[in-house]
């Protein structure tokens, strides 16, 4: 009998998108078997009764329902510690997938080449706020390198299908992530390859309650708890990655002193700035992109 993979699902208040993303995954063709994992963070809407409906008619469906709200990382790595299978893939409950052969594929690619860990797809980007279309990323390489993917966002949220590395003690840095799809992707490196099948597979969708078009995602409190998880993830791999992970640091620092400049908090920008000149060289911090808007604020202060 072939490996079990497990498909997890994490969703909050997604009454309108979570039927197709289900019925997108059911659909798959596949010569394994597969379980299907959903992660509910305490929805109030009529998420929760969609998920009924669906255990109900598939014995391959189950479902952890929050009684509070955990926040997307802790969601989502309480049903990967569950997750029975050989291998893993991810979506969020307002994706879906588009190939019904996508888990095969990749599924297939993993078991042909053993020192990878994980591989991931392009996507179609679909914005329902201004109704346009586009691929995800430009991707012309059949293998990707964590540097890559500190780089640029490169890897579509519903693409990621990897090895089950989440049954023991899951590092600091993902428990305590701001971009936990990140966090996984450098730590599912750890046990091999990145590999990369450019063929658009899901749907990435834009929408108003997107988490990436949300004020939680854009202010200085996200920004100044991504340095953090930096700082945890430098802690765990050392050398490795740490100069563009510091430079990382610095642009998110830049940021937040730009923030902080334009609400008139002067002293809080120059901390947040000499914070980021710890971080990276200055003439790399002068780079950023919101440096000079930083000064600009500080000096109409004056």
């Amino acid at each position: 009998m072939k490996s079990l993979v497990s498909i997890c699902v994490i969703t909050y208040n997604q009454e309108n998108y979570i039927r197709e993303t289900l019925d997108s995954i059911i659909s798959q063709k596949t010569s394994f078997p597969i379980e299907i994992i959903i992660g509910d963070d305490c929805s109030t809407d009529k998420t929760k009764k969609i998920l009924m409906e669906f255990c109900e008619k598939y014995s391959n469906i189950s479902y952890v329902s929050h009684k509070q709200n955990k926040g997307i990382v802790e969601n989502l790595l309480s049903i990967l510690q569950i997750a029975k299978g050989k291998y893993i893939a991810i979506s969020g409950g307002d994706d879906y997938w588009i190939n019904p052969f996508k888990l095969q594929k990749q599924y297939d690619f993993l078991e042909s080449k053993p020192d990878f860990a994980a591989c991931f797809h392009n996507a179609i980007v679909k914005n329902e706020i201004n109704k346009k279309s586009k691929i995800f990323a430009r991707l012309n390489k059949t293998e990707y390198t964590g540097f890559d993917i500190i780089r640029n966002w490169l890897i579509p949220a519903a693409s990621i299908f990897g090895k089950n590395i989440f049954t023991s003690e899951i590092p600091e840095f993902i428990k305590k992530a701001t971009h936990e799809d990140l966090a996984i992707y450098l730590y599912l490196l750890e046990f091999g390859k990145m590999g990369c099948i450019n063929s658009p597979m899901s749907v990435y969708r834009i929408h108003n309650n997107s988490i990436t078009q949300t004020d939680a995602f854009k202010g200085i409190e996200h920004n100044l708890k991504h340095v953090r998880q930096i700082e945890l993830m430098i802690e765990f791999f050392g050398n490795k990655y740490k100069t563009l992970l510091k430079k990382r640091a610095a642009d998110y620092l830049v940021s937040t002193a730009y923030l902080y400049a334009k609400e008139e908090k002067s002293e809080q920008a120059k901390s947040a700035l000499k914070h980021a000149f710890r971080f990276s060289k200055p003439v790399i911090v002068r780079k950023t992109k919101y440096f000079l808007g930083t000064l600009y604020y500080i000096a109409l202060k004056k």
